[in-house]
């Protein structure tokens, strides 16, 4: 049995590092798009049994309703009385209440994964499968990382709560070490979909230019184009590689977003 769990920010703030590009109502916009993706692609796994959104944001309600996912407030779950803030205290909760339902695995993912697909949450899922199954004590963590190999795009663990969580810098390392101080089966799988997580600008134009190679991004393309968001990046974005300043020019601060946000990607958080 499988129960995956989104947390979800407050809408209002998501994607603050995107501020250089795109507008605070685009940014709102792109957040509950690639949410969406999220939420569609888990509702079709049949190997999720329910989905879990943990969110205190008026908006994760609806979503709730639209894909069958129950909602949980960060502020009303019983369990976890650590000091853990952010995405630590509500997995924390969220492992809590799944083993309140006797639920054998978790599986923790971000909403900013757009492209997220079935084909490699099931490769991720079966792999996790065959390392439980391989352990002596029916325990294994599973871990899909970011494309720089520092964050923890996806995990899943069995039981539930296995590992203490560790989201923040370097969190892939810090769960898998976890596992394996506990003597449990610790792997992670690099999958391309999966590890792209839209945290700045130089994400979101990778992610402009990949979406045509998976169909299940539909919500996110539909938005990035009916927005006019990426028409703007990829004529930036060329015109950007096609000419470079002089070294007497000095950069002017943009009126509107435009791709003077586009900087070296740091180090993913998650």
């Amino acid at each position: 049995m499988i129960w995956a769990v989104l947390p979800l920010k407050d809408l209002n703030f998501a994607k603050q590092r995107l501020a250089a590009v795109i507008t605070p109502n685009e940014r709102q916009g792109l957040f509950k798009s690639m949410v969406e993706d999220v939420l569609s692609v888990l509702q079709a796994l049949e190997e999720i049994e329910r989905l879990l959104i943990v969110s205190d944001d008026a908006t994760a309600r609806v979503l709730g309703e639209k894909y069958n996912a129950v909602v949980l407030a960060e502020n009303a779950i019983a369990g976890d009385t650590s000091n853990n803030s952010g995405l630590n205290r509500a997995a924390a909760k969220a492992s809590a209440y799944a083993i309140d339902h006797h639920v054998d695995s978790l599986l923790i993912i971000h909403g900013d994964l757009p492209l997220v697909n079935r084909k490699e949450m099931g490769e991720l899922i079966e792999k996790h499968r065959q390392a439980v199954a391989s352990s002596t004590e029916g325990s294994a963590v599973t871990v899909a990382p970011d494309r720089e190999g520092q964050g923890t795009n996806v995990m899943l663990c069995t039981p539930p709560d296995a590992i203490e969580f560790h989201y923040g810098i370097g969190s892939c390392g810090k769960h898998l070490n976890s596992a394996r101080s506990l003597g449990l089966m610790a792997q992670s799988q690099t999958l391309s979909g999966l590890g792209l997580d839209i945290d700045t600008p130089q994400d979101l134009l990778a992610l402009v230019q990949e979406l045509p190679d998976y169909a299940d991004a539909r919500h996110t393309t539909q938005y990035l184009w009916e927005s006019g968001i990426a028409k703007r990046l990829l004529q930036n974005g060329s015109s950007q590689k096609g000419s470079e300043p002089s070294a007497s020019e000095e950069p002017s601060a943009p009126e509107e977003p435009s791709v003077q946000g586009f900087t070296k990607k740091t180090v993913n958080v998650n």
